[in-house]
């Protein structure tokens, strides 16, 4: 339909990505279809959806300025390292079925949900793009009767039959996409067109068990529901495929919290846990000071009062018994033995990388580094063909994994 520039504000500095509608494909269908983007993408707000800043013209030319996002897309994430880890798969895939169960709620169809229609920032979040041939209540009818349109690979055998796309299409397309990142592929793939289209009609794909074993049988289940050849046999819904999609954090005891694939609560709460441990280390000193009044003070007691006994029964055996000096021993081990220091996992989005810690190689990913609770902990992650990544975090007592994401080197040509 266009060209995607990404672009910068000349005053306030801000990014951006301008869409432009080319002069060879400004016919009135499409700038009809220009202008429906436009209306669609403004009417919706969800942190899962790029936001629509603007709709105008440059030199004469329609436009529809939105959020810039700075990450991969999900197919150029998922092409190097095929199936992605358990728990990204989760992550990635809630928030596309929450901005799905989203617009569908505003009566909107999405009708291209693809991996390259997906992207996930430097940050982590996960965006939901291109809007170019959703379709609302209010929408023109754009498409004409019997026509296909849409990414063949996720279209739903009704849509290849011509009929209309509804949410259950939606339903369909996510299911191929939950399929692509567990398995690294999409289920129907074909030489010919033909080819391709009886498979997608006969909904003949491979279990995703039988390419990727490591995979549960809940994501399995929800990829069988999401394809089947009846609409009706399908989630109702998008808000009951999300509540499916809800009960698989419990499938990892790892849950994904990290600067650059955060966990939702991690992202909620964060600004209250720094909070918490600034709270903490001030508790901790007071209470430290405290205890060693506290014992001073039961040393002092227990001195007078031995001295006392000892005055009283000078013939008593005042010093302490074997079982006495062995407790006391292995109590003071437990308290030196570092109750409150912590292993927390460095790890990459993708493959491996070498992990510095204040400068010092301590390993590849995913590699265990010790710490103690409230710690500051600098490491810098180096990769091949990467940008050199460095973080700084604070260690807590939920912090068992940190999982960043990498940038690639830019090409010479770009």
């Amino acid at each position: 339909m266009g060209e995607v520039y990404c672009a910068e504000h000349s005053k306030i500095g801000r990014r951006a990505a301008v869409k432009i509608l080319t002069h060879t494909s400004g016919t009135d269908a499409s700038l009809d279809r220009f202008f429906n983007e436009a209306r669609i993408q403004s009417s919706l707000r969800h942190p899962n959806i790029s936001t629509l800043y603007d709709f105008t013209e440059i030199n004469c030319q329609p436009c529809i300025i939105m959020e810039y996002v700075d990450g991969p897309t999900l197919a150029e994430r998922i092409r190097p390292s095929g199936p992605l880890p358990l728990r990204e798969i989760v992550y990635i895939f809630e928030a596309v079925v929450e901005a799905i169960a989203y617009i569908h709620n505003k009566g909107v169809v999405h009708r291209d949900i693809k991996s390259n229609n997906i992207k996930i920032s430097s940050n982590g979040e996960v965006k939901l793009l291109d809007f170019g041939i959703a379709k609302s209540e209010a929408s023109q009818q754009l498409t004409a009767t019997g026509a296909v349109i849409g990414t063949l690979q996720y279209l739903s055998p009704e849509q290849l039959m011509g009929g209309v796309a509804d949410a259950r299409s939606d339903i369909w397309a996510l299911g191929v996409l939950l399929y692509e990142m567990a398995v690294g592929r999409v289920p129907f793939e074909a030489t010919t067109f033909g080819e391709l289209c009886r498979k997608i009609q006969r909904v003949e794909y491979v279990a995703p068990a039988v390419l990727n074993p490591t995979i549960p049988p809940e994501i399995a289940n929800i990829i069988n529901r999401c394809l089947r050849k009846n609409p009706s046999d399908r989630y109702r819904v998008a808000q009951d495929l999300l509540a499916d999609t809800k009960r698989l954090g419990a499938l990892t005891d790892d849950p994904l919290i990290s600067p650059g694939i955060p966990n939702r609560e991690h992202n909620r709460n964060n600004t209250i846990r720094t909070a918490l441990t600034s709270i903490d280390k001030k508790l901790l000193g007071v209470m430290g000071i405290l205890i060693v009044v506290v014992i001073s003070m039961g040393t002092g007691i227990y001195l007078v009062s031995t001295n006392r006994d000892r005055s009283t029964n000078p013939t008593k055996d005042s010093s302490p018994s074997t079982s006495e000096l062995a407790v006391g021993s292995s109590s003071t081990q437990s308290e030196e033995s570092g109750a409150h220091n912590t292993s927390i996992t460095i790890d990459v989005v993708g493959a491996k990388a070498n992990v510095y810690r204040d400068g010092k190689f301590v390993g590849e990913t995913p590699c265990p580094v010790s710490a103690d609770i409230g710690e500051t902990v600098n490491v810098e992650l180096k990769r091949e063909g990467y940008e050199t990544l460095s973080e700084t975090f604070s260690v807590t007592a939920q912090t068992k994994t940190k999982t960043f994401v990498m940038q690639r080197l830019e090409s010479p040509d770009h």
